[in-house]
Protein backbone atom coordinates (compact mmCIF):
# COMPACT_ATOMS: atom_id res chain seq x y z
CA UNK A 1 0.00 0.00 0.00
CA UNK A 2 1.16 3.71 -0.88
CA UNK A 3 2.49 5.95 1.81
CA UNK A 4 0.44 9.33 1.49
CA UNK A 5 1.90 12.09 0.48
CA UNK A 6 1.69 14.09 3.79
CA UNK A 7 3.95 12.93 6.41
CA UNK A 8 7.18 12.91 3.60
CA UNK A 9 5.80 16.51 3.05
CA UNK A 10 5.65 17.30 6.90
CA UNK A 11 8.96 15.87 7.45
CA UNK A 12 10.73 18.39 4.39
CA UNK A 13 9.00 21.12 6.09
CA UNK A 14 10.15 20.42 9.05
CA UNK A 15 13.75 20.92 7.12
CA UNK A 16 12.86 23.93 5.39
CA UNK A 17 14.22 26.26 7.78
CA UNK A 18 17.62 24.22 7.60
CA UNK A 19 17.45 23.75 3.96
CA UNK A 20 16.60 27.70 3.59
CA UNK A 21 19.54 28.53 6.04
CA UNK A 22 22.21 26.35 4.02
CA UNK A 23 20.91 27.73 0.87
CA UNK A 24 20.98 31.65 1.42
CA UNK A 25 24.80 31.01 3.08
CA UNK A 26 26.44 29.32 0.30
CA UNK A 27 24.69 31.06 -2.71
CA UNK A 28 25.50 33.87 -1.21
CA UNK A 29 28.92 33.23 -2.80
CA UNK A 30 27.93 33.34 -6.44
CA UNK A 31 25.01 35.09 -6.86
CA UNK A 32 23.79 38.53 -4.90
CA UNK A 33 20.75 38.73 -1.81
CA UNK A 34 17.76 39.27 -3.89
CA UNK A 35 18.73 37.13 -6.32
CA UNK A 36 19.64 34.57 -3.74
CA UNK A 37 15.86 35.06 -2.18
CA UNK A 38 14.29 34.53 -5.04
CA UNK A 39 16.15 31.12 -6.05
CA UNK A 40 14.89 30.08 -2.60
CA UNK A 41 11.69 30.91 -3.28
CA UNK A 42 11.70 29.35 -7.04
CA UNK A 43 12.80 26.44 -5.64
CA UNK A 44 10.03 25.74 -3.02
CA UNK A 45 7.29 26.90 -5.71
CA UNK A 46 9.06 24.18 -8.10
CA UNK A 47 8.63 21.82 -5.43
CA UNK A 48 5.15 22.24 -4.90
CA UNK A 49 4.52 21.98 -9.05
CA UNK A 50 6.40 18.72 -8.74
CA UNK A 51 4.41 16.98 -6.11
CA UNK A 52 2.18 15.36 -8.68
CA UNK A 53 4.74 13.71 -10.41
CA UNK A 54 6.02 12.44 -6.83
CA UNK A 55 5.61 8.89 -6.43
CA UNK A 56 3.74 7.49 -3.17
CA UNK A 57 6.35 5.33 -2.09
CA UNK A 58 5.33 2.16 -0.05
CA UNK A 59 7.45 3.36 3.40
CA UNK A 60 7.61 6.57 4.99
CA UNK A 61 11.56 6.72 4.66
CA UNK A 62 11.55 6.84 0.44
CA UNK A 63 8.73 9.23 0.49
CA UNK A 64 10.78 11.51 2.62
CA UNK A 65 13.70 10.92 0.20
CA UNK A 66 11.74 11.39 -2.92
CA UNK A 67 10.27 14.34 -1.48
CA UNK A 68 14.10 16.09 -0.76
CA UNK A 69 14.68 15.19 -4.01
CA UNK A 70 12.02 16.97 -5.43
CA UNK A 71 13.24 19.88 -3.10
CA UNK A 72 16.29 19.44 -4.64
CA UNK A 73 15.38 19.30 -8.45
CA UNK A 74 13.59 22.77 -7.20
CA UNK A 75 16.80 24.41 -6.45
CA UNK A 76 18.49 23.17 -9.70
CA UNK A 77 16.17 24.56 -11.97
CA UNK A 78 15.59 28.05 -10.13
CA UNK A 79 19.66 28.42 -10.63
CA UNK A 80 19.35 27.21 -14.12
CA UNK A 81 16.75 30.02 -14.82
CA UNK A 82 19.04 32.62 -13.31
CA UNK A 83 21.47 31.70 -16.33
CA UNK A 84 23.54 29.10 -14.58
CA UNK A 85 24.93 26.51 -16.45
CA UNK A 86 23.71 23.05 -15.91
CA UNK A 87 26.77 21.86 -14.62
CA UNK A 88 27.48 24.94 -12.71
CA UNK A 89 24.05 24.54 -11.39
CA UNK A 90 24.73 21.06 -10.59
CA UNK A 91 28.08 22.03 -8.51
CA UNK A 92 25.91 24.79 -6.63
CA UNK A 93 23.10 22.48 -5.31
CA UNK A 94 25.39 19.50 -4.29
CA UNK A 95 26.88 21.78 -2.08
CA UNK A 96 23.74 23.42 -0.83
CA UNK A 97 21.98 19.60 -0.59
CA UNK A 98 24.87 18.41 1.92
CA UNK A 99 24.45 20.09 4.73
CA UNK A 100 20.92 18.77 4.85
CA UNK A 101 22.58 15.39 3.82
CA UNK A 102 24.91 15.45 7.10
CA UNK A 103 21.30 16.63 9.26
CA UNK A 104 19.58 13.18 8.25
CA UNK A 105 22.21 11.03 8.78
CA UNK A 106 23.44 12.53 12.07
CA UNK A 107 21.30 10.50 14.24
CA UNK A 108 22.11 7.38 13.32
CA UNK A 109 25.92 7.55 13.14
CA UNK A 110 25.37 9.32 17.15
CA UNK A 111 23.59 6.19 18.11
CA UNK A 112 25.99 3.87 16.16
CA UNK A 113 29.12 5.47 17.47
CA UNK A 114 27.99 4.62 21.36
CA UNK A 115 29.75 0.97 20.73
CA UNK A 116 32.68 0.11 20.74
CA UNK A 117 34.58 -0.69 17.74
CA UNK A 118 36.72 0.84 14.20
CA UNK A 119 35.31 3.32 12.76
CA UNK A 120 33.82 0.57 9.79
CA UNK A 121 32.12 -1.32 12.25
CA UNK A 122 30.42 1.66 12.94
CA UNK A 123 29.80 2.62 9.53
CA UNK A 124 27.92 -0.82 9.59
CA UNK A 125 26.26 0.02 11.97
CA UNK A 126 24.91 3.01 11.37
CA UNK A 127 24.13 1.68 7.44
CA UNK A 128 22.39 -1.11 9.41
CA UNK A 129 19.88 1.86 10.99
CA UNK A 130 19.49 3.90 7.76
CA UNK A 131 18.12 0.10 6.08
CA UNK A 132 15.45 0.40 8.48
CA UNK A 133 14.85 4.19 7.81
CA UNK A 134 15.34 5.72 5.36
CA UNK A 135 16.77 2.88 3.26
CA UNK A 136 14.26 0.49 3.72
CA UNK A 137 12.88 -1.44 1.41
CA UNK A 138 10.70 -1.94 -1.25
CA UNK A 139 11.72 1.84 -2.12
CA UNK A 140 15.26 0.40 -1.55
CA UNK A 141 16.22 -3.18 -2.27
CA UNK A 142 19.66 -3.82 -0.95
CA UNK A 143 21.85 -6.85 -0.96
CA UNK A 144 24.53 -7.89 1.26
CA UNK A 145 27.74 -8.91 -0.12
CA UNK A 146 30.67 -10.58 1.19
CA UNK A 147 33.76 -8.41 1.19
CA UNK A 148 37.74 -8.79 2.88
CA UNK A 149 38.05 -8.99 6.64
CA UNK A 150 37.71 -5.29 8.05
CA UNK A 151 35.42 -3.95 5.35
CA UNK A 152 31.88 -3.83 4.62
CA UNK A 153 30.06 -3.95 1.57
CA UNK A 154 26.53 -3.90 -0.20
CA UNK A 155 24.78 -3.26 -3.67
CA UNK A 156 21.60 -0.95 -4.27
CA UNK A 157 19.67 -2.75 -6.73
CA UNK A 158 16.68 -0.08 -6.43
CA UNK A 159 16.58 3.17 -5.43
CA UNK A 160 13.94 5.33 -4.95
CA UNK A 161 15.41 8.60 -5.19
CA UNK A 162 17.68 7.80 -8.26
CA UNK A 163 14.25 6.66 -9.66
CA UNK A 164 12.62 9.77 -9.44
CA UNK A 165 15.55 11.84 -11.01
CA UNK A 166 15.80 9.54 -13.86
CA UNK A 167 11.99 10.28 -14.04
CA UNK A 168 13.01 14.13 -14.80
CA UNK A 169 15.32 13.29 -17.03
CA UNK A 170 18.34 14.53 -13.93
CA UNK A 171 20.29 11.50 -13.21
CA UNK A 172 23.54 13.38 -13.51
CA UNK A 173 22.05 15.72 -11.17
CA UNK A 174 20.95 12.73 -8.94
CA UNK A 175 24.81 11.58 -9.53
CA UNK A 176 26.32 14.61 -8.15
CA UNK A 177 24.23 15.99 -5.60
CA UNK A 178 23.31 13.26 -3.59
CA UNK A 179 25.42 10.13 -4.45
CA UNK A 180 28.44 12.23 -4.63
CA UNK A 181 27.34 13.20 -1.36
CA UNK A 182 28.40 9.76 0.50
CA UNK A 183 32.15 9.85 0.00
CA UNK A 184 32.42 12.95 2.12
CA UNK A 185 30.32 11.55 4.34
CA UNK A 186 32.24 8.57 4.54
CA UNK A 187 34.90 10.39 5.37
CA UNK A 188 33.74 12.01 8.11
CA UNK A 189 33.17 8.90 9.57
CA UNK A 190 36.39 7.50 9.66
CA UNK A 191 36.22 5.22 6.50
CA UNK A 192 37.10 5.14 2.64
CA UNK A 193 33.93 4.52 0.75
CA UNK A 194 34.77 2.93 -2.72
CA UNK A 195 31.38 2.70 -5.99
CA UNK A 196 32.52 1.36 -8.87
CA UNK A 197 28.85 1.89 -10.22
CA UNK A 198 25.56 3.46 -9.80
CA UNK A 199 22.03 3.11 -11.17
CA UNK A 200 22.55 6.79 -11.65
CA UNK A 201 25.04 6.54 -14.45
CA UNK A 202 23.55 3.91 -15.88
CA UNK A 203 24.20 0.47 -14.08
CA UNK A 204 21.67 -2.03 -12.86
CA UNK A 205 22.96 -1.55 -9.15
CA UNK A 206 25.30 0.87 -7.09
CA UNK A 207 28.25 -0.88 -5.38
CA UNK A 208 29.06 0.10 -1.96
CA UNK A 209 32.50 -0.74 -0.47
CA UNK A 210 33.32 0.60 2.91
CA UNK A 211 36.93 0.46 4.12
CA UNK A 212 39.80 1.88 6.75
CA UNK A 213 40.76 5.39 5.93
CA UNK A 214 44.33 5.92 4.57
CA UNK A 215 45.28 7.09 7.88
CA UNK A 216 44.44 3.68 9.60
CA UNK A 217 46.18 1.54 6.99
Amino acid sequence: MAMAHWLPELTVATLRPLAERAARRILSERLDEPTVETVVDRAWTSYRALEPEVPDEATVGAGVMVHLSAWIVGIYRALTSHGLSEAEARQWTARVAWPIYQKVARPAWTLAKLGAGTPVERARRTMNLFFRFPYASPGYEITPVDTEEGTFGFDVRRCAMADFFASQGLSQLCQEACCDLDFPLAESWGTRLEVDQTISRGADCCTFRFHPSKRED
